[in-house]
């Protein structure tokens, strides 16, 4: 007898798991392959066939009564997705901005100022513990960019035509020794939060997270004088006009390099202290010289040799020519000579070139002065722009002095210049955003290929609209699948890819000229620049060196 292994308490599925098989196309590739079956054969249908069939559709109706009479079979074959099923999807959980948590008392009232300026006040009574002394963790982070929404894996679409561009978006989670708390109706939290655009164009909303859609949410928006949005768009202009200046400078310096001033060499004009001579030639054997007839020849040798070979006799003279260069050759019963030569102009073609000469060189010569007046110029520029900008920016890695201009702001009283206000009686994820349709997909369907030669088995796709600063997004856990990939041409497009292997690469300054015989060359991001700092400067400042 065969022996049956039985399992209990089999650990649940994972959603990964759940996911890996729900390949449809792979389901009807292999339906297909299939044969069919033999109550579809007509000559199935004899009296054995109606027999069979009638005896199955007995068994059918009563096993269709036991299903019906047992409740917990027929929910335990429901196809539903299991609790885990995620609807974030992070490009790598690493690199995800972390919660800050803060510890609230539920028994007062209290206020919880964020750096950058947004306020969340919570009533007495607002949040519900399971009992009065306990206190009530509030984990919040807040999306500040394009970039910090992508790393979590937030979904930025809007149903399957269009995507977002947000001008702010907060996350608040509230619990309890690891379990969820709720809010009362009658005392909603109240949110105050910064917004870094004007969203006289933008609307508000709620991301429902069961069904991974976003609705409209209440919200109002108020301003001020004061624009922290303003210093953050000033600090990005002086960046980007320093990258340009700097570029400028550059370009500046290899024009100047490429000015060459012209040389006597060049315009067949004799150099002062060579030797020349005149010599006669064949000019149907050296029709190039037609034009110098009548010139001389000058000694083109940077070897010691002997000069009285003018003062010699010679039974024979010849002009040879070797690998673009000419050599005089000179024979007599006791001796030879071999000299190397090139043709100089003499009379009035001397004259004219010298004058043309002397013309060429004052024009590069001013040109030249030109370039070093317009550099010193742009140097100029660019220290002021540094200089500025180190007003701006606290170091390196960090933005605008944001800390201190948000206390000012705050302890003033005064509201930020752009804000949302809203009130919320649930936890979860607040966007003031805008739709903007996705362009058009390719008419043929692109690959892509790592370190140049190697294709690519990419799972994920995503253009950055720097233009429009927002993200379309294409392939595996979005709403589109690569066979749509495409992005508007005329924007400013930083393209980053995700492989089945977890590696992750680039193509700055992206536009569809980028695709080369059906393939797109991707820069693999190196595992050692897998970091916020890399990830932040490719998709918002589009500064990596490709």
């Amino acid at each position: 007898m065969k022996k049956l292994k039985i399992i209990l308490d089999r650990k649940p599925m994972n959603s990964n798991h759940v996911a890996s098989k729900q390949d449809f196309n792979q389901v009807l590739n292999e339906f297909k392959k299939l044969k069919p079956p033999i109550w579809k054969n007509p000559w199935f249908y004899g009296p054995v066939g109606l027999a069979s069939l009638t005896l199955l559709m007995s068994i059918s109706i009563v096993n269709s009564k036991e299903l019906i009479n047992d409740n917990t079979s027929t929910k335990q074959s429901s196809a539903l997705l299991p609790e885990d099923t995620k609807c974030f999807h992070p490009i790598k959980e690493s690199l995800v901005q972390q919660f800050t948590t803060y510890s609230i008392d539920a028994s007062v009232e209290q206020t919880i100022n964020l750096p950058s300026g947004t306020s969340i006040f919570i009533p007495k009574g607002s949040l519900i513990p399971s009992s009065p002394e306990k206190k009530v963790e509030i984990k919040i982070r807040e999306f500040n960019d394009k970039a910090d929404a992508f790393i979590a894996g937030i979904p930025m679409d809007y149903q399957k035509n269009s995507a977002f561009e947000s001008a702010g978006m907060i996350e608040i989670r509230g619990g309890e020794t690891g379990e969820k708390i709720k809010i009362s109706p009658s005392k909603p939290i109240e949110v105050s939060m910064v917004l870094r655009k004007d969203p006289s164009s933008f609307t508000f909303w709620k991301l429902e997270e069961d069904q991974k859609e976003w609705i409209n949410y209440p919200a109002s928006f108020n301003t001020s004088k004061n624009s922290i949005s303003d210093k953050r768009n000033e600090l990005n202009q002086l960046k980007k006009e320093l990258v340009e200046t700097t570029a400028k400078i550059t370009s500046n310096e290899i024009s100047s390099k490429k000015i060459i001033e012209p040389t006597r060499i060049e315009n067949f004009l004799p150099i002062e202290g060579n030797q020349r001579f005149d010599l006669a030639f064949d000019e149907n054997e050296f029709p190039e010289l037609e034009k110098f007839i009548g010139m001389e020849f000058e000694v083109n040798s940077k070897k010691k040799y002997d000069k009285s070979f003018t003062k010699k006799i010679w039974s024979e003279v010849d002009l040879v020519k070797e690998n673009d260069t000419y050599f005089a050759s000179f024979s007599s019963k006791t001796e030879k000579f071999k000299i190397g030569v090139r043709p100089v102009l003499n009379g009035i073609k001397k004259e004219e070139a010298e004058i043309n000469l002397s013309k060429s060189i004052a024009f590069c010569q001013n040109k030249k002065q030109e370039l070093e007046i317009e550099k010193k110029k742009l140097i100029f520029e660019k220290l002021q722009q540094e200089s500025k900008l180190k007003t701006l920016v606290d170091n390196p890695s960090e933005t605008l002095l944001y800390n201190a201009m948000r206390q000012e702001e705050n302890s003033a009283g005064k509201p930020n210049r752009f804000a949302a206000s809203f009130q919320t009686v649930t936890f979860g994820i607040f966007n003031c955003d805008h739709p903007i349709e996705y362009p058009l997909a390719y008419k043929e369907e692109v690959g892509f290929s790592f370190y140049g030669n190697t294709i690519a088995d990419v799972k994920s796709a995503y253009i950055f609209d720097n233009d429009q600063d927002l993200c379309f997004s294409f392939g595996s856990n979005t709403a589109r699948d690569l066979d749509k990939f495409g992005c508007f041409e005329k924007n400013s497009n930083t393209l980053f890819v995700l492989d089945s292997n977890g590696s992750m690469g680039y193509v700055l300054d992206y536009t569809a000229k980028s695709i080369k015989n059906g393939f797109i060359k991707v820069t693999v991001i190196n595992k050692k620049d897998e970091n916020i700092e890399f990830i932040h400067n490719l998709i918002n400042e589009n500064a990596i060196n490709s």
